[in-house]
């Protein structure tokens, strides 16, 4: 009886040690820079003119932008066997917002330029990942998470039937909204364990950001909602 008790006791402790063993844990911190595809960001524009109501200027635009990514990160990694689950918070920084300049048309078929420049220059998300140390020299992952962006909008609505153009419309606004993200990227060790190179795609998409004006000569609204792909590299520390 005494043997069996032993025995119970040190198959508990070796089990117990196993799986001390088995699971790691520790904090990651990093940065990356990439590119940044903005495509196909959906701008609406909507507006009425005091002195004549019967007149108005409604118009759809998918705008372009591309440009430079950077940013930041610090996480937590669980480590079991070759399972990760990681949780992390980010900031990233964007160089984009280019100028596009276009003619519409109102329903009295009036001309008027307009001049747009949308831009998000700061992302803090938080996200989850999920892993599988394949080999040794990669481990693959999938990514989700939420962030908050700071939306900008300057656009500016001349009408250019008058003699000389009148400038309907100087807007230059900017606004928080929520925005969630999906990824797939791979961790490759350099140097030592503790350090990765990462690479990862992104995809970025947001709630609709809106924007209301209201002035002598116009009043309305314009509604942007962004979509973006994201493909960075960096270099990762992490304890596991």
């Amino acid at each position: 009886m005494k043997n069996l008790v032993a025995l119970a006791v040190a198959t508990s402790a070796l089990m117990v040690g196993q799986a001390q063993a088995a699971l790691q844990h520790g904090f990651e911190v990093g940065a990356r820079v990439g590119y940044k595809w903005q495509n196909n960001t959906d701008l609406n524009f909507a507006g009425g003119f005091p002195a004549d109501p019967n007149e108005q200027l409604y118009y759809s635009k998918k705008l372009h932008d591309n440009g430079a990514v950077g940013g930041l990160f610090v996480g937590y990694n669980w480590v079991c066997n070759d399972l990760l689950l990681g949780l992390d918070a980010s900031a990233d920084w964007l160089d984009s917002g280019d100028r596009h300049d276009f003619l519409t048309k109102d329903n009295l078929n009036e001309t008027y330029l307009n001049s747009v420049r949308y831009k998000r220059d700061a992302m803090y998300g938080v996200s989850a990942r999920m892993g599988y140390k394949a080999m040794d020299f990669v481990t693959p992952f999938v990514r989700l998470g939420i962030e908050r962006v700071n939306n900008k909008l300057a656009q500016d609505v001349d009408y250019l039937t008058a003699a000389p153009p009148l400038r309907l419309l100087g807007l230059a606004e900017s606004t928080h909204k929520s925005g969630y993200l999906v990824g797939l990227g791979a961790d490759m060790p350099v140097f030592n364990k503790h350090t990765n190179v990462r690479i990862e795609y992104q995809y970025h998409w947001q709630n609709r950001a809106n924007f209301d004006f209201n002035n002598v000569n116009i009043h309305g609204s314009v509604d942007v909602k962004p979509k973006a792909h994201f493909l960075t590299i960096g270099l990762v520390w992490s304890q596991v």
